[in-house]
């Protein structure tokens, strides 16, 4: 009886230390957030808003690029002459891989990542399209100007159409879908 005491006090104690060693080594790693990533929380060597500032216009509608990450966001809803309607989303976000960029002649390396998201819901036929595009800034394929409002990644664009800022173009496509025009 006493040895039979012993080997549940045993069991009782092991087995729970077992299964959390064995959790442990089973267990994969947690997703690490570094300087590496584009949503990495690390902002060390960015400029960083830390109170108001007066806004100069139309240059504050262009990048920012000594911020980590900024975007640029147009919804709206349009009607067809037929008065069918139809939402819309159009967003540029720009990434910062880095604070600082190594000089290099190489056309491809740049410090900027850049993605966009393009949404269109037909309400009368009750259908939702979207798509998602990424590029590096290097070689021309997106990126932003700083003097002006203007947006691009690959054919996908939003820009300044008058001097002052007043009026944006945004033109994106898909095989399905399309948007083109000034608001």
């Amino acid at each position: 009886m006493k040895n039979l005491i012993y080997a549940l006090l045993i069991v009782v104690i092991l087995v729970p230390g077992w299964l959390f060693l064995v959790k442990k080594t089973n267990t994969p790693p947690a997703l690490e957030t570094t300087s590496d990533s584009l949503l990495s929380t690390d902002n060390e060597g960015y400029a960083r808003v830390l109170k108001p500032r007066a806004f100069i216009f139309p240059q504050d509608h262009g990048a920012h690029p000594e911020y980590h990450i900024e975007w640029w966001y147009f919804t709206g809803n349009l009607q067809t002459a037929a008065e069918r309607k139809f939402g819309y989303e159009l967003t540029f976000f720009r990434f910062a891989l880095t604070p600082d960029q190594q000089e290099t002649a190489s056309k491809w390396r740049d410090k900027q990542m850049y993605m966009a998201h393009f949404a269109l819901t037909d309400v009368d036929a009750k259908q939702f399209y979207f798509a998602e595009r990424f590029s590096r800034a290097g070689n021309g394929l997106s990126g932003t100007k700083t003097e002006k409002y203007d947006v691009w990644l690959h054919d996908w664009k939003a820009e300044s159409v008058e001097e002052n800022g007043s009026a944006i173009r945004l033109e994106a496509s898909t095989d399905e879908i399309e948007i083109s025009g000034s608001m």
